[in-house]
């Protein structure tokens, strides 16, 4: 059911096609599908094949998480820490990203980076937050690259270089 949705998807961007792709994405999630659960979140985030509602998006994307989709541990973080969808709370927020970075996810890996600079429901601290943008950058996140030339250039969390 998966397959279907992603073939319907990729139709060239018709709305007749995202329309079909949500429909299927949504009866393989009702089916448990994790990735499925986190296709029907993006959906509903960026309002492709029904109407955008962050509320559901967010929903949808807790339930991957929850499932263990580790693309969608990182929009729950991101969700609570815009306060997209859900009630912002720093402190969920830093604790959904932290597990999705620990598990590989980079959007998760540069954003703990933001979390730590900014001391958002943690205690700042330039060199978690370095560290965390080393990851990022590491696996190739340009914003990342270019956070931690920064703070080399700047001496923020390392030793001027």
């Amino acid at each position: 059911m998966l397959n279907l949705g992603v073939i319907y998807d990729n139709d060239s961007g018709v709305v007749e096609g995202q329309r079909k792709a949500f429909d299927w994405y949504q009866k393989s999630a009702d089916a448990g599908d994790s990735r499925a659960m986190y296709k029907v979140g993006q959906s509903y985030y960026e309002g492709c094949g029904v109407d955008q509602d962050y509320a559901k998006a967010f929903q949808w994307f807790l339930k991957a998480g929850n499932a263990g989709e580790v693309g969608a541990m990182s929009k729950v973080g991101q969700a609570y820490y815009d306060g997209r969808g859900v009630d912002q709370d720093y402190t969920k927020a830093f604790q959904w990203l932290l597990k999705a970075a620990k598990a590989g996810d980079v959007d998760a890996m540069y954003n703990l980076g933001v979390v730590y600079y900014n001391g958002d429901g943690v205690d700042k601290d330039d060199a978690k937050a370095i560290s965390w943008f080393n990851k990022a950058a590491e696996s190739g996140d340009v914003e990342a690259m270019y956070k931690v030339g920064l703070a080399y250039s700047n001496a923020l969390g390392v030793q001027k270089n």
